[in-house]
């Protein structure tokens, strides 16, 4: 997919004319939008990577302004937890990712325009698998009431203390079932 950047002009007839210029072109837009600021209209469109050089020859044949053709970032955020925009958002930051463009498609997925696309997917696919553990973790503590961490299957600790942590200490008790994947009890320390 990539995003379409164009100019259209601020005046009534204007989107009808971009839409009837790809539709004849039999281009379908996959998601995006369209603003007016400082009396100009941006919009930016979601088009199939196969569709893009149909739909910027129509576009440009029929006048319309292409300010550029972007590759773009999408990710599927969970609609049913909060913060999920905020998170991948903090991320790109975190990673100095400057996001130029963000929309949804037809398919409701987040679709971001950045200033680098390889830190931003690396970005995106570490916040994705952070964020996959953290539901998982928060999941077990909901359907087993425990207040006890979770292990981390990967580092192979609870979360919130370490091998010999405190936290992990005072757990380290012979009756007690470890958690799949959790390391075995140190006594010393």
């Amino acid at each position: 997919m990539k995003d379409l950047e164009l100019r259209l002009t601020d005046r009534a007839g204007s989107l009808a004319r971009m839409g009837a210029t790809l539709g004849d072109a039999a281009v379908s837009v996959e998601g995006g939008g369209v603003f007016v600021a400082d009396g100009v209209g941006v919009a930016h469109f979601l088009v199939a990577d196969a569709d893009i050089k149909v739909a910027t020859s129509a576009l440009s044949g029929a006048g319309i302004e292409i300010v550029a053709v972007h590759d773009v970032l999408l990710h599927r955020l969970r609609q049913n937890v909060p913060g999920q925009l905020g998170g991948i958002c903090a991320a790109m930051a975190e990673a100095e990712v400057n996001i130029t463009t963000q929309y949804s498609d037809h398919d409701n997925q987040l679709v971001l325009v950045v200033d680098d696309l390889d830190r931003a997917t690396a970005a995106r696919d570490q916040w994705s698998y952070l964020d996959s553990r953290r539901l998982t973790a928060d999941h077990r503590r909901a359907t087993t009431g425990s207040t006890v961490p979770v292990a981390d299957p990967v580092e192979g600790s609870a979360a919130g203390g370490g091998v010999g942590s405190s936290t992990t200490r005072s757990r380290c008790r012979s009756d007690r079932p470890r958690a799949h994947g959790a390391p075995p009890c140190s006594r010393s320390a």
